[in-house]
């Protein structure tokens, strides 16, 4: 299912191969994100918390996203979703 999608990842044919036979029990999801580009950078501290291996992490402050905007314009991200979602 996931053949066809590798211009929305960044990710090796064998990595992603990897990836799926490490646990089978627990299927590989996909998940889309839209990215959105803020005003000026935000430095956030470093805390022992967020080290190790993890996914997410909680931030211990919000960022502000007044004047944030979409990366990709609505027209563009709706057609990667639709892509997407027709390869699954």
């Amino acid at each position: 299912a996931l053949a066809g999608l590798e211009k929305y990842h960044l990710w090796s044919p064998e990595f992603l191969e990897q990836r799926v036979r490490y646990k089978p029990e627990l299927p590989t999801q996909v998940l889309v994100l839209r990215a959105y580009r803020i005003p000026k950078p935000v430095l956030h501290p470093v805390r022992p918390e967020y080290a190790g291996c993890k996914s997410w992490v909680e931030l211990s402050e919000e960022i502000a996203m007044k004047g944030a905007e979409p990366v990709l314009e609505n027209r563009r991200f709706i057609a990667a979703l639709e892509e997407i979602s027709s390869k699954l």
